[in-house]
C-alpha cells in the first residue's frame, strides 16, 4: 500500500493525526446515527479541498438535505438510483475519473440506496465496484452510512473494502469517534475512543468516562450486547490495541428529499448546517452539475 501523503488532509488536524495521515485512494466510511453527526466532518473536509485548490465532486442521490451549497468549483453529480444500477455506477466512475488524483469526493449517506434498490446486497455490490475505482484513481472519498440500518449483506462488503471506517457517536452534545478499520497504518491509540474538541481528537483514556458515561448512554439492540461488552473491555484495557467492534445505536431519521428540478433547488438552505454557510470562496467559475445518461 502507498504511504501517506502530507498534501492530503481531512481538514481536521486531530483526525489526520489519529489516522497518522491519509493515503491517496482512501475511502473513508463514516458510520453515523443521523446526518447531523456526518455534517461536522463533511464541512472541514470541503473547506480543505477549497483551501488546497483541489477539485471537489459531490455525489447527490439521497433523500436527506443537501450536504453542501452551490459554490464555485464544485461538480455536483445529480444521480437517480431508481433509473438503474449499471447507469448509476457508470456515471460515478466517470465523475471520479474527472476528479482525478488528489481530488476530493463527497457522497450522500449511502443508506437510501438500499431503499431505492430494495436490497442491502445491491448496496454492498455498489461499494465493492466503486471503492476500488476511487483507490485506483487516487482520489479521497467520504461516505456516510447509518448505524443499525443494514444487514451483513451491506455492511460486510463495505467494511471489508473500505480503507478507513470510523464510528461516530454523540453523548451530551459531544462527538466521539472510534476507528474500526484503518488500513496500512497503526499507532498506539489509533483504535481508542476519541473525543472531538474543535480541530483536535483527544484519546479517551479515563475508563470511568468510557464505561459509565459514554458507553452506557448508547442504546444498542439486544443481540449486540456482547459486541458492546467486548468493545468496552478493549477500551478499558490498560494497554494493547483494542478490538475492532463497531457499535449499533438506535436508528436515525430521514428528511424528505428537496425537489430535483434544478441544481439551485438542491442547495437552497434546507439544512441548518450546510457548507455554504461556513465556506467563503472566490472566482467566477460556476458549479457544475452532471446528470446520468438519459437523465432529464
Amino acid at each position: 500500500m502507498a504511504g501517506t501523503d502530507p498534501s492530503l488532509s481531512t481538514g481536521l488536524s486531530g483526525l489526520d493525526g489519529m489516522l497518522t495521515g491519509l493515503v491517496p485512494g482512501d475511502n473513508i466510511v463514516w458510520k453515523v446515527s443521523s446526518i447531523e453527526d456526518y455534517l461536522p466532518f463533511v464541512e472541514p473536509y470541503c473547506r480543505e479541498a477549497f483551501r488546497r485548490g483541489r477539485k471537489l465532486t459531490y455525489f447527490r442521490f439521497a433523500k436527506h438535505a443537501a450536504l453542501v451549497s452551490a459554490l464555485p468549483g464544485i461538480e455536483v453529480c445529480e444521480l437517480r438510483p431508481e433509473e438503474g444500477f449499471e447507469a448509476f455506477v457508470s456515471e460515478i466512475h466517470h465523475a471520479v475519473d474527472r476528479t482525478g488524483r488528489g481530488g476530493y469526493c463527497l457522497f450522500d449517506v449511502l443508506s437510501d440506496l438500499a431503499v431505492d434498490w430494495y436490497s442491502d446486497q445491491m448496496l454492498g455490490n455498489f461499494f465493492v465496484l466503486t471503492c476500488p475505482h476511487i483507490l485506483e484513481v487516487g482520489a479521497l472519498a467520504y461516505f456516510g452510512l447509518l448505524h443499525g440500518h443494514h444487514s451483513r449483506e451491506a455492511t460486510g462488503p463495505i467494511l471489508d473494502t473500505a480503507q478507513v471506517v470510523l464510528d461516530v457517536h454523540r453523548h451530551q452534545g459531544t462527538l466521539y469517534v472510534q476507528a474500526s478499520k484503518v488500513e496500512g497504518r497503526h499507532s498506539a491509540t489509533m483504535y481508542w475512543l476519541h473525543e472531538r474538541d474543535g480541530d483536535e481528537m483527544r484519546p479517551v483514556s479515563d475508563s470511568a468516562t468510557v464505561s459509565s458515561e459514554v458507553l452506557s448512554s448508547w442504546r444498542i439492540p439486544g443481540r449486540a450486547w456482547r459486541v458492546r461488552q467486548r468493545l468496552r473491555a478493549s477500551w478499558i484495557a490498560p494497554s494493547g490495541k483494542p478490538k475492532n467492534c463497531p457499535l449499533r445505536p438506535g436508528l436515525g431519521e430521514r428528511a424528505p428529499r428537496p425537489p430535483a428540478s434544478s441544481c439551485a433547488g438542491f442547495f437552497e438552505p434546507a439544512s441548518r448546517a450546510t457548507i455554504g454557510s461556513s465556506i467563503s470562496s472566490s472566482g467566477t467559475s460556476s458549479s457544475t452539475t452532471c446528470l446520468p445518461s438519459g437523465g432529464g
